[in-house]
């Protein structure tokens, strides 16, 4: 499954996916949707691979589907504008609007990998590679 709420970029990743089983969805994922979307479009409990970006609440998006399935690789940004031992970590509201937010002007991806709740071990997942 596929989520993008722009247009263009989900019809990019339909040109990618095309000889793949990936249904594509355009609408923006939050911690309040996800549960549905998962549901309706039957996403089993066990799946191959999670790719969280969406440069704004990461860390939130993904606990909520961490909750909702089990991925046997998990792939996140992180900012490495913030280094280790300084977190950034922006949490999901509903009248959160990206365009001219703080996200929005730092690229917008979550640098709370050192966070308790946002750690790999936390999460059950050995780190295997970071790309700069």
């Amino acid at each position: 499954l596929c989520i993008d709420p722009n247009s263009v970029a989900l019809a990019e990743a339909k040109l990618k996916f095309q000889h793949h089983r990936v249904h594509t969805l355009e609408m923006a994922a939050s911690p309040l949707n996800l549960r549905g979307v998962f549901e309706k479009h039957e996403i089993p409990k066990a799946i191959d691979i999670l790719k969280m970006d969406i440069d704004s609440y990461d860390a939130d998006l993904l606990a909520e589907a961490l909750n909702l399935v089990d991925p046997s690789i998990v792939i996140v940004e992180y900012d490495h504008a913030i280094p280790p031992p300084l977190s950034f970590s922006l949490h999901f509201s509903q009248d959160f609007n990206p365009k001219g937010s703080i996200s929005d002007e730092m690229g917008g991806c979550t640098n709370d990998m050192d966070s308790p709740n946002f750690t790999c071990a936390a999460l059950r997942y050995p780190l295997v590679s970071l790309s700069y």
